[in-house]
């Protein structure tokens, strides 16, 4: 059962008054039992659940297109779900947004929901690293481990990551292997771009190599 939406409603008004462009067809919901959502759920587990541990200023797009700002945002990578904060308490955003932004330290990180019939390989948030006509994006999984120690009865939980690359061609996502094989198979076409960032930057075997990479064919 989902919370009461005049209920939820009340409660949210002061922290939704500057964000009163957000749609009605949003719920800010708990769990399938209404109840709220809190951090209990990672109590006694190494590792973080989220993409920062803490709340941070962020922006959401609606399924509708319309700009919401300054919210008060988390992103769960456990469940793929999108957090936002009123009063203390912690709801998801019901149904996904089409996209949104978390700003930390000056620097602000932008994913977008996809699905299947949107060229991905599976529906979620996906970070985009870059943008234009060469896109790449990025899917951070986690997940809670549990194990027992040698000789102990106590389980241990850790949060496991687990990162994969995707890029965009002809509207079908596509899996990225980062790695300099990998990259110079994928772009064959491209020998010469992939030559001459080569001989400028001599890497592509990590991330940021392949962020800079992408860059430079958007030159």
């Amino acid at each position: 059962m989902k919370l009461n939406f005049k209920i939820v409603s009340a409660i949210l008004f002061c922290s939704l008054f500057a964000a009163k462009s957000l749609s009605a067809q949003y719920q800010f919901v708990a769990d399938e039992k209404g109840r709220v959502l809190t951090d209990k759920r990672y109590e006694n587990v190494e590792g973080s659940a989220y993409l920062f541990p803490d709340w941070k200023t962020g922006e959401v797009i609606t399924n509708e297109k319309k700009l919401v700002q300054n919210l008060s945002l988390k992103y769960d990578q456990v469940t793929d779900n999108l957090l936002f904060q009123a009063n203390g308490a912690s709801y998801e955003f019901i149904p996904k947004v089409a996209s949104f932004i978390i700003k930390s330290g000056g620097i602000s990180r932008k994913f977008i929901y996809l699905t299947q019939e949107t060229g991905a390989s599976a529906k979620g948030y996906f970070e985009v690293l870059v943008d234009g006509k060469f896109q790449l994006f990025k899917k951070t999984k986690k997940t809670v481990l549990e194990a027992k120690g040698y000789n102990s009865a106590n389980v241990n939980k850790v949060i496991d990551e687990n990162k994969k690359y995707y890029y965009a061609e002809n509207g079908k996502f596509k899996e990225l292997k980062i790695n300099k094989k990998a990259i110079e198979n994928t772009f064959a076409a491209y020998k010469p771009e992939i030559d001459a960032y080569l001989a400028a930057n001599k890497s592509l075997k990590d991330e940021a190599d392949v962020i800079s990479f992408f860059q430079f064919l958007n030159r």
